[in-house]
């Protein structure tokens, strides 16, 4: 990673991955052929200090093209070693503030980790079709940091 700003270099690596949850919704399951379907992602960050661990946890839904009808949904943990993750902690205000580099770059894998879960554990089901498109994980904001 280049450093660009005044945060610290630092070193993390992929160590882990999770099937956290997944759901098929059958009572809901159309009966036709499926055009197009939406997506609802969401990208959780989760930090343990001791361990220098961060999980970003994806949860995706998976939307009828009515956009309406919840027809499925999973949820993926990657885990990363980040080596100086004490480095970017603000132990007084208890918050995390990661690069937004690095941060764009967990999520991509994350991202991508979980659309390949998504497509090894939808096959063979009414959901074989639901490809997860590519997303540009940029657009991802924090919402509240503890």
């Amino acid at each position: 990673m280049t450093n660009s700003t005044n945060y610290p270099t630092t070193e993390y690596k992929l160590t882990g991955i999770e099937l956290l949850d997944i759901h098929l919704y059958y009572e809901k399951r159309p009966q036709s052929e499926i055009k197009q379907y939406h997506f609802n992602i969401n990208i959780e960050h989760k930090i343990n200090m001791k361990k220098q661990l961060v999980s970003a946890i994806t949860s995706v839904s998976v939307l009828h093209e009515d956009n309406a009808t919840l027809l499925g949904s999973i949820k993926v943990a990657c885990n990363y070693e980040v080596k100086n993750l004490e480095e970017f902690a603000d132990y007084e205000n208890k918050t995390v503030d990661f690069p937004k580099e690095m941060l764009t770059d967990l999520n991509t894998v994350s991202i991508s980790t979980t659309r390949g879960v998504m497509f090894a554990n939808f096959s063979g089901t009414f959901l074989h079709n639901a490809h997860l498109p590519l997303i540009d994980p940029g657009q991802f904001t924090k919402k509240n940091q503890e």
